[in-house]
């Protein structure tokens, strides 16, 4: 891991705030290793935490369905860093976005590469994001 302090935790909007660290005001119980400790833990013991699909699943955004997403650790150790969390969503919203990207761009994407957009309208139909917040959009996949 790198140096300096650890991240923050991680709290997805309407999740109850995370207990107070040991020695912390209020006291409370450590809530495990650090996070950089933990993804060093994952990265040695990989089989523990990425494995192949037992039954392989199916979706409109099949091209993220890896059975382990290679660039698995350098994902999850920038989702830690910058405060991020993961975002799921139902094939309905899948087709929503891809639907909306096509309807508005000019840009042939295709379902997996709307899976971001299909992130962000979630986001907005929880109310996890204010109004006004910037953010970006990647297209990451094209029809054929």
């Amino acid at each position: 891991g790198g140096g300096g302090a650890p991240p923050p935790p991680i709290t997805p909007p309407g999740a109850p705030p995370p207990p107070p660290a040991a020695g912390a005001a209020g006291g409370g119980a450590p809530r495990g290793p650090p996070p950089h400790a933990a993804l060093d833990h994952a990265r040695s013991h990989r089989a523990e935490f990425m494995w192949p699909w037992e039954s392989v699943p199916a979706s409109l955004a099949h091209g993220i369905l890896d059975d382990e997403t290679y660039g698995w650790l350098a994902v999850t150790r920038g989702v830690i860093e910058s405060g991020g969390w993961p975002v799921t969503v139902g094939e309905e919203r899948l087709r929503e976005a891809h639907a909306l990207a096509r309807a508005t761009t000019t840009i042939p994407v295709d379902p997996t590469g709307a899976a971001g957009l299909a992130g962000l309208m979630e986001l907005r139909a929880q109310d996890a994001l204010p109004d006004g917040e910037r953010v970006a959009v990647l297209f990451s996949g094209v029809e054929r």
